[in-house]
């Protein structure tokens, strides 16, 4: 798929290379584009882009449009468009770190609006699929649905015998293969094979000319015809073939999928060929009712192999859409990347276990097939809104920004050098005064003043690195970060320095992670953003229930949950599993950089505590603690160490 990227001239994106395919323009552009719109990425600065009308990109809307915004300062004007179009916002940015934020925020606009047209697709190819379920059973096994169509058609028709073959690809080369046989007579053993699509057999030449073929006496067929009866095949098994009917089963777009082969039509279906002789009296050929209504069913099996093949090829699309979309999301935030995938394996194992129980509490509780496919990707899916929150709070490792921690150092070293100066000054004032006989004497004074003032200043800095580290801090801790705040240090030009200000003092204050309240919020937020874009999707019927299952998994059945503060009556089961496996894959990951990984069984203990204070569900949890559901995680991890 093709990406229009309309870039502003002061964005140098000449020459540049980038991970996907895209077509690069100009801004001017916009105006005049003409024919159908492509997927778009704007690129432009807060100026340029204010400039525009919102209207210039309404014919981009339904094929997808991301705006990225650079040189956003405070002062300058800022573009007029709606807030879901804008991709991100940037400064003013330094040209050795430009190509590499912009190309990374390019490559994630294209990932999104990658998805938005598969998405698309998905969406007409599932409702493709609700069409043809209405006129076909809900026979998904294919293997099954075989049978059913060559027993059936069998039963309709009195034939004593049948087989059934698909045509199949390898090597760009298609050929037969021989999926099934059936003969009431004779008992067969046959396993699938495959044979050459050629004229040289009977049900060859059928699906190479598209039309049925009759045979009223399988031994007397025209010497100048290609093809012809296995006579050898009778006579292992002491039986007589004598009409045949062979049909093409072919698709609603007149596409060959595979063959019919019907043999020996009967006057009763219950008579059995016991032997040729009885052939002979009994069998009687194919009229033309016959015909049709083989033809018909044929029909039928081609349209219901059709929808069986793009029900696994729209299940492919979809896994596809959705994964990338996972993807999507980690590439934001790397240090959380595989916890989607993790949490769908232990959810999904658990409702498993669910199934597997006989008595208890779960003894009426049942997950359908398309339930633990609702529930798999409701689990992939449960942090997709974290699309919508700052990438930089996102990724907060520590409880100041590395840019704020930088500042911090640099004030430290400041002050260190205007105490270093300010002992100089005061030595060179006193030997001035005194002479330098007496600063001699005094020198080892003014050094141990000097270096008790810059050991304090260290030990501050000391005090506050620790602070800055996400964890439980020691009693006191709090006080001495209150009076780092108001130590106040003079500089060169006079001015008072702290190395922490009271804003700071209070973020190095927060008692349990990185966050303060205000990107707390906006972390959880995610869940609203998930519910909205889970939203959007025209979920079909079997998958109706992923928005809630996701939009839920951070409620408590106390009410002390978020984001809507449910209790345990509105929580469906799904979104309970979810929660127990979500909190357990985020107490052990290892990938965290604000936090150490939680052995198994500590973890656990944790998940208790939350059960006692009645945030789990306290059935769900027993059964993932006695089943023991979390040890498929160390599988996955064996088999993605081995791979």
């Amino acid at each position: 798929m093709r990406i229009d990227l309309f870039a502003s001239d002061t964005i140098k994106l000449a020459g540049r290379q980038l991970s996907r395919r895209f077509e690069l323009r100009r801004l001017e552009d916009l105006r005049r584009v003409h024919g159908d719109p492509q997927p778009s990425v704007i690129i432009g600065t807060a100026r340029e882009l204010a400039s525009l009308s919102p209207k210039s990109i309404d014919h981009l809307r339904e094929v997808g449009v991301r705006i990225i915004v650079t040189e956003a300062v405070p002062g300058t004007p800022m573009p007029r468009f709606e807030r879901e179009l804008i991709l991100c916002t940037l400064p003013h940015l330094d040209e050795r770190e430009e190509w590499r934020i912009l190309s990374a925020f390019i490559n994630n606009a294209i990932d999104l609006l990658t998805l938005h047209n598969q998405l698309k697709r998905t969406q007409q190819d599932l409702e493709e699929i609700i069409q043809i379920g209405v006129l076909l059973s809900s026979e998904k096994d294919t293997n099954k649905l075989l049978e059913l169509i060559l027993t059936k058609t069998r039963e309709i028709t009195n034939c004593d015998a049948g087989s059934l073959y698909l045509v199949e690809e390898k090597d760009n080369k298609r050929q037969l293969m021989f999926k099934m046989a059936q003969n009431d007579s004779v008992p067969l053993n046959l396993k699938e094979f495959p044979m050459p699509l050629s004229n040289q057999s009977l049900i060859g030449h059928t699906l190479l000319s598209g039309e049925p073929l009759v045979i009223d006496n399988a031994y007397e067929i025209d010497s100048e015809k290609p093809y012809s009866h296995a006579r050898w095949v009778d006579k292992k098994n002491n039986y007589r073939t004598i009409t045949i009917l062979t049909v093409p089963l072919k698709n609603l777009k007149g596409d060959v999928l595979g063959g019919l082969q019907l043999i020996n039509r009967k006057r009763d279906f219950n008579i059995r060929l016991v032997d040729p002789l009885t052939a002979m009296v009994v069998v009687q050929p194919f009229d033309d009712h016959a015909i049709k209504l083989v033809s018909s069913l044929a029909s039928l099996a081609a349209v219901t192999l059709e929808k069986n093949r793009l029900y696994e090829s729209i299940k492919e699309l979809f896994d596809g859409f959705v994964n990338a979309a996972v993807k999507a999301i980690e590439s934001r935030d790397p240090t959380t990347s595989g916890h989607s995938e993790r949490v769908a394996i232990i959810t999904e194992g658990l409702a498993n276990e669910v199934n597997k129980a006989s008595s208890g509490p779960f003894a009426k509780v049942h997950f359908s097939e398309e339930q633990l496919l609702e529930l798999r990707y409701a689990a992939l899916l449960h942090d997709f809104g974290k699309v919508g929150v700052r990438e930089h709070v996102l990724v907060k490792a520590e409880k100041l920004y590395p840019g704020e921690k930088a500042l911090l150092e640099m004030r430290v070293k400041l002050i260190r050098a205007c105490l270093r100066a300010e002992s100089w000054k005061r030595q060179l004032d006193y030997a001035m005064q005194n002479g330098l006989e007496a600063l001699n004497r005094h020198e080892k004074v003014f050094l141990e003043e000097t270096g008790a003032r810059i050991s304090q200043l260290e030990n501050d800095l000391s005090i506050v690195m620790e602070a800055n580290i996400p964890k439980l801090l020691p009693e006191g801790h709090f006080d001495q970060l209150a009076d780092i705040a108001d130590r106040l240090y003079a500089t060169f030009d006079d001015e008072p320095l702290k190395i922490i200000d009271e804003k700071e003092a209070k973020i190095l204050s927060i008692p349990k992670g990185s966050l303060t309240e205000e990107e707390r919020l906006e972390i959880e937020s995610h869940v609203e953003h998930t519910n909205t874009f889970l939203k959007r999707i025209k979920w079909t019927d079997n998958l109706r229930g992923i928005p809630e299952i996701a939009y839920k998994h951070h409620e408590k059945l106390n009410g002390k949950g978020y984001p809507r503060k449910l209790t345990e009556a509105n929580l469906p089961i799904q979104a309970r599993m979810m929660t127990i496996c979500d909190i357990f894959d985020a107490l052990t990951a290892s990938d965290r950089p604000y936090k150490k990984a939680v052995p198994f069984d500590k973890a656990l203990q944790i998940l208790e505590f939350e059960r006692k204070a009645n945030q789990l569900d306290p059935d769900l949890l027993d059964l993932f603690v006695e089943t023991k559901v979390f040890n498929l995680l160390l599988k996955q991890n064996t088999e993605e160490t081995s791979h």
